[in-house]
């Protein structure tokens, strides 16, 4: 049975062991796919009185089954028309004041993120693009979907002609998952309930000159053959 599970970036703490070649390296990862919770409330992108959106989605469980087959990131970055935000170095603030979107926050504690919505128009067709934040500052995580106009948030940004196509990496709506493929590679995982994931780690060093584990996903779930949502996410261990 698939199961979704809920964002926010730190609703929980994934715990992960991963052998490397001087032993086995172990971190808490306090991030950026949250696959501890089932979804429920707002914060699993539940809808509101009037229909709309209220948070960004959930994420399928089936995330978890994906091996790490990449050395470099699927999506390391959200074009939005010819503007570039890198994960973990472009700030939400400035991307919620740049689109005219309301910054929002919830949850408490370790457990809080920032997100900002932003609604667009691909091909005719009203699309949804969630920036979120897991440390509060920067964009850790983002998702595009397709929508109907009444599940629009009225707190969304606007993204013009100019600020369009949006894409995770080099995927975005619509795409099949033969271009997907040769966008960025086969897929790590193909969950068989129209979900397929992209999967990297690799070992950097962080300003102090410390070794780093950086994970990314990139997840798109295909319908009738055409990419109908997705999502792209970074995770650092903590330093």
């Amino acid at each position: 049975m698939l199961m979704s599970f809920s964002v926010p970036v730190f609703a929980g703490m994934l715990f992960l062991d991963l052998m490397t070649k001087s032993g086995t390296f172990r971190f808490f990862a306090l991030a950026a796919l949250t696959l501890v919770l089932p979804v429920s409330g707002a914060s699993a992108g539940s809808l509101g009185d009037n229909g709309a959106h209220t948070a960004p989605f959930g994420y399928p469980s089936t995330a978890l089954n994906a091996p790490a087959t990449l050395a470099e990131p699927p999506a390391a970055y959200v074009q939005i028309g010819r503007e570039r935000l890198q994960l973990g170095e472009a700030e939400l603030e400035t991307a919620a004041l740049r689109w005219g979107a309301a910054r929002l926050r919830e949850g408490t504690g370790l457990f809080e993120r920032d997100y900002a919505c932003f609604e667009g128009t691909e091909s005719g067709k009203p699309i949804l693009l969630w920036l979120i934040s897991s440390d509060l500052k920067t964009v850790t995580e983002a998702q595009i979907e397709r929508v109907t106009s009444e599940r629009i948030p009225a707190h969304c940004g606007k993204l013009v002609g100019t600020d369009l196509p949006v894409r995770l990496g080099r995927v975005g709506l619509d795409m099949t998952p033969k271009q997907s493929a040769e966008a960025v590679g086969i897929p790590s995982y193909n969950d068989g309930f129209g979900w397929q994931f992209w999967f990297s780690q690799r070992f950097l060093k962080n300003a102090r000159g410390l070794q780093e584990l950086e994970l990314d996903w990139l997840g798109v779930e295909f319908q009738n053959g055409r990419a109908v949502r997705g999502f792209a996410s970074l995770v650092k261990n903590p330093s």
